[in-house]
């Protein structure tokens, strides 16, 4: 089982899990493990071979009424840093962001949400 202080002493265990058959990742009710491991994917160049499920996975944790803000946060910034990658997805990513700004906010999502935007439109720009 890996433990919180594992993930943070191995920063290249993040690019070698893989997430679609770690358990520990998909079935985590408790939210303060998937805000620690969101925050350490945050944190860590993410693998190519993971953006389809890290986006389908942070869209739902962001869109989610029942995540609680920091998660949501990791989510955001997670989405971002693909972004950064996949340029063809700012627009789309943008757009989720202002929804989640006004219809769901909160100090956190406001915040991030709010710089990340910012640097969003002035790429598209």
């Amino acid at each position: 089982m890996l433990r919180h202080h594992q993930i943070s002493k191995n920063k290249n265990l993040i690019q070698n899990l893989s997430f679609y058959e770690n358990p520990l990742f998909l079935d985590w009710t408790h939210s303060s493990k998937k805000r620690h491991f969101l925050k350490q994917i945050s944190l860590n160049e993410i693998p190519e071979n993971q953006f389809c499920f890290l986006v389908d996975y942070c869209l739902n944790a962001l869109t989610s009424a029942k995540e609680p803000p920091a998660v949501r946060v990791h989510a955001i910034q997670i989405l971002y840093n693909i972004s950064e990658i996949e340029t063809g997805l700012k627009p789309e990513i943008l757009a989720v962001i202002k929804h989640e700004m006004e219809y769901h906010s909160t100090a956190g999502i406001i915040s991030c949400g709010s710089k990340l935007a910012k640097k969003l439109r002035n790429q598209i720009s």
